[in-house]
């Protein structure tokens, strides 16, 4: 066994055969990262190519799972660009309109990291008793950049929520 065929499966959770086998190193845009040199390869090409061989030309690695952390090679699928920004549609993670404005807004991203309840929460805590971005952050376990974009409602904002009762709040200037 190489030793980035050792490296990379030391980095897979490996679970049951049709659970995800998430990637537990470095990640860029919910993708697993794999440094080879002075290359970076995603994980789930990687663990595709050492289970499967060399991915054809014109060929990219999809996921039944549609979890971009996973390198469980019986989640993964060939297909070309077409069937890829089809796959791609259908399960709403393709922008559409002005540039950023994703079909699964908010919390309901996939990448998301708080509820509507906690996005609520910071804002009525930031506006009613000024609470400070670095601690709100720290509280969420997001950037003080993700607060700042809650409050301000850059992201995450009520209209988005399917199930919003209360009213969108405004940033007060505080920083």
């Amino acid at each position: 066994m190489s030793a980035l065929t050792q490296r990379f499966w030391s980095n897979v959770d490996k679970r049951e055969a049709s659970e995800c086998w998430e990637w537990r190193g470095h990640r860029s845009c919910g993708y697993g990262r794999v440094g080879n040199g002075n290359r970076k390869l995603r994980a789930h090409r990687l663990a595709w190519e050492m289970t499967n061989g060399p991915i054809p030309s014109g060929m990219q690695v999809l996921h039944h799972c549609d979890n971009p952390a996973c390198c469980n090679p019986v989640h993964l699928f060939l297909g070309n660009p077409k069937e890829n920004m089809r796959d791609k549609c259908a399960r709403g993670r393709q922008p559409k309109g002005a540039p950023g404005k994703m079909v699964a807004p908010g919390a309901e991203h996939m990448f998301a990291h708080l509820t509507w309840d906690q996005v609520r929460a910071i804002r009525v805590l930031r506006e009613d008793e000024g609470a400070l971005l670095r601690d709100l952050a720290e509280t969420y376990g997001v950037s003080e950049r993700t607060v700042q974009d809650v409050i301000y409602q850059k992201s995450y904002r009520e209209e988005q929520s399917r199930d919003s009762e209360v009213p969108a709040k405004t940033g007060t200037g505080k920083e």
